[in-house]
């Protein structure tokens, strides 16, 4: 913060006298130089500030004004003190009708009597060719040094907000988004390009066909749907589900991805806001005729980001979160923080519009320009506010509110989870676990709310062939089996799922089907009557492929896995005793699997290398490959758990494996990580006691709605639970019948 006197110094010379005849200096003081009106006022303006009585004089706004500049530091933007004075309530925010009565205007005229007092001072820079700073354009102010440290602050308390006078009547129509909905078909756009990558374009965008494919799996209509497609991949591409690869958009599915899907959906929907609040691109807003009017070859308008305008839409709101609904013009002045433009477009092309607008009128006079450029950048600031709003709204941030027979948004508010997301509290959707049927015919239904875990595990093996809201509907073909046994699944683990999510016997005729779908896969790879042969590395094998005997009988599968047929058993055991060779001979499952491995904190090492076949197949099923042996993660272990695997199971096995127990914090890893302790129910309720049983179960014969909202603990109690949606309804309605409410604890 700058002196006094580089302020007054900076100011010219009729501002100065201005000052000087304001504090009431004589005639003969004013007519003096700028010079020595600077020496009067540097000892004036701070004995002034320190005067209890003088400071007391000032009016409520302005004390309210110093208060808020000092609990700022002593500086503040003049775009930062519109939005918190309007909150306060101590700058109107009546949408202004004409240049005169603009909120800058306004906002300059509050703050001149600080101004000429010296109390505040003007630091906004020089405009144009000019040297000296002036009263007007105000820009940022601040309170000198010997002013502040002067100051009674006793006197100036911070004007706190008032934000519930900018609550409106509801409006006559309201439009609302369903998040839910939205992480569903989140959800089937991202397994579709799972299934089959979508064409990148040149242009970035995405080809027609693949779009036409995710509108037809996810049943809408894209001439009318294109935008909502493309926002639904630009979501996803910032939350990076989805990336570019190889000209191609493909889904990630690595363990991040995956663990993402199994969360909850209010998790789910946290972190898609979040990636929503950082999208970089910017919404495709016509700037051209701004260009057109001010551009003067200086190319097109850039409106500001995604993350730079949902910053400023944050900070404008969060004052509002209270407020049951609150105007869009209201939100328009909080945005633009009064000066029109300032939402839409960065500081710097803005600064640089306004430069060559105010040099192409130097003596011209004519206003009429910088009036229409004025209307033309609140027009922009509507349109680009509208634009993000319908996007909370279609992510269920806001609601918005319309008049009868108009199309522009009137009235805003915050819905639940919008609140929930701004105080930073956890969100559960209202949704049950949904059931999943299996059929004989082999078509599988997910109906309600089936968690996208599950449908994520469905959507790797079944064909989706119907999306509805209430109903997602499968079918197990044999090309869609056969798609998930080359990606590594198993029929065990198929039909273990199947069973986990319908909670029921598979059907005998599925069950059988499968299998033999299975058989045939397998068969098409399954050697019979063959002797395996491994080694620890690549050259051995290389080796041994190479010696003249072994050749003939040995054939290679992998870098370090060989096969030959049982018959030459015995002579290749010869040979490798020939070339001083001691193969380790596999005894089967039962002496292989006991004390195989080394347990290491996570990790089972094999003690033989290469460990036997019949431990790398056991150890597989719930560890993850991890040089040199394998490595038990959360994924893993949820993967064990649905082919079958109990957490007690799996602890039994590992020990074995190991010749060791468990420590106790792996077990309780393992349980955490398995679901072993089950999930639980939890419902945010409220709780009512009457004076008695009778008087309850009266007041709920009298009101129908009380019936369905008052539920009693037990048939005789005189407590009774409400639903935390329909408490402040019960609230209105039991006063209505007389009833005296006391909130607070009665046990």
């Amino acid at each position: 913060m700058e002196a006094l006197r580089i302020t007054l110094d900076l100011y010219d010379a009729p501002l100065v006298r201005q000052i000087a005849e304001t504090l009431e200096f004589s005639e003969a003081d004013l007519k003096a130089p700028k010079s020595t009106l600077i020496k009067r006022l540097l000892v004036e303006i701070p004995r002034r500030a320190a005067s209890r009585e003088f400071i007391q004089a000032l009016s409520e706004a302005d004390r309210g004004i110093l208060a808020l500049v000092l609990d700022r530091g002593g500086q503040i933007a003049a775009g930062d003190l519109v939005g918190t004075l309007i909150t306060t309530g101590l700058l109107s925010p009546t949408k202004p009708t004409d240049e005169e009565t603009t909120i800058s205007s306004r906002l300059e005229a509050l703050l001149r009597p600080l101004l000429l007092r010296g109390l505040l001072v003007n630091l906004t820079p020089p405009l144009d060719y000019q040297t000296r700073r002036h009263l007007q354009p105000v820009y940022e102010v601040g309170i000198a040094p010997e002013v502040a440290s002067v100051l009674p602050r006793a006197l100036l308390e911070v004007p706190q907000p008032d934000v519930q006078r900018f609550t409106i009547v509801p409006p006559a129509q309201v439009a609302s988004g369903d998040p839910e909905m939205l992480v569903r078909q989140l959800f089937f756009v991202w397994s579709g390009l799972l299934r089959n990558p979508a064409r990148q374009l040149k242009s970035g965008s995405i080809a027609r066909a693949d779009l036409r494919r995710l509108a037809r799996e996810l049943n809408m209509d894209l001439e009318t749907q294109a935008d909502v497609l493309h926002d639904m991949i630009a979501l996803l591409l910032s939350a990076r589900l989805l990336r570019f690869e190889g000209g191609n958009v493909v889904a990630a599915d690595d363990e991040r991805v995956q663990r993402f899907w199994q969360q909850d959906a209010g998790a789910q929907y946290r972190e898609l806001f979040n990636a929503f609040l950082n999208v970089e691109s910017s919404p495709a807003i016509e700037t051209t005729m701004l260009y057109r009017l001010y551009g003067y070859g200086y190319g097109s308008y850039q409106i500001n980001s995604y993350k730079a305008l949902n910053q400023q839409l944050m900070a404008a709101v969060r004052p509002l979160i209270d407020v049951p609904w609150f105007s869009f013009d209201t939100l328009l002045l909080l945005l633009s923080r009064g000066k029109p433009g300032s939402f839409a477009l960065p500081a710097n092309l803005l600064h640089v519009m306004e430069e060559q607008l105010r040099r192409s009128m130097i003596g011209s006079g004519n206003k009429s320009l910088v009036s229409k450029m004025t209307r033309d950048l609140q027009d922009l600031d509507a349109t680009t506010a509208v634009e993000l709003l319908s996007h909370w709204q279609w992510l269920g941030v806001v609601d918005m509110g319309y008049q009868e027979g108009q199309s522009a948004p009137w009235a805003i508010r915050l819905t639940p989870l919008g609140r929930a997301i701004f105080r930073q509290e956890a969100f559960a959707f209202n949704g049950g676990a949904g059931q999943v049927i299996l059929q004989p015919d082999f078509q599988l239904l997910a109906l309600g709310p089936v968690p996208l875990g599950t449908l994520e595990g469905i959507e790797r093996f079944a064909d989706r062939e119907t999306v509805q809201p209430a109903t997602v509907g499968y079918r197990l073909t044999r090309s869609s089996i056969y798609r998930a046994l080359q990606k590594g699944t198993s029929i065990g683990v198929i039909c273990g799922f199947l069973r986990q999510v319908t909670q029921q016997p598979l059907p005998q005729n599925v069950e059988r089907t499968l299998e033999e779908w299975g058989a045939q896969h397998e068969r098409i790879m399954v050697r019979r009557n063959v002797v395996v042969l491994q080694t620890d590395t690549t050259a051995p094998l290389d080796a041994l492929l190479a010696d003249p005997v072994l050749q003939p009988w040995l054939q290679r599968l992998d870098e370090h896995t060989a096969v030959a047929d049982t018959r030459y058993t015995q002579q290749i055991q010869d040979r490798l005793w020939h070339l001083e060779l001691l193969p380790a001979v596999s005894r089967g499952p039962e002496a292989d699997l006991s004390h195989s491995l080394i347990w290491d904190e996570g990790r089972l090492l094999p003690r033989l290398t290469p460990p036997s076949l019949y431990v790398t197949g056991i150890v597989q099923r719930f560890a993850a490959p991890e040089a040199p042996g394998w490595r038990l993660t959360a994924a893993s272990v949820r993967e064990a758990i649905n082919t079958g695997y109990s957490v007690p199971d799996l602890i039994a096995q590992i020990e074995r494996l190991t010749g060791a127990s468990l420590p106790p914090e792996w077990q309780q890893r393992l349980k955490a990580w398995g679901s072993h302790y089950g999930s639980a129910n939890l419902l945010q309720a409220h709780l009512l006691r009457l004076e008695s049983a009778a008087l309850l179960a009266e007041v709920r014969e009298v009101d129908r709605q009380l019936s369905r909202w008052l539920h009693p603990l037990t048939p005789q109690s005189d407590v009774a639970i409400i639903d935390e949606r329909n408490w402040e309804a019960a609230v209105a309605r039991l006063t209505e019948l007389g009833v005296h409410i006391e909130e607070g604890r009665w046990w």
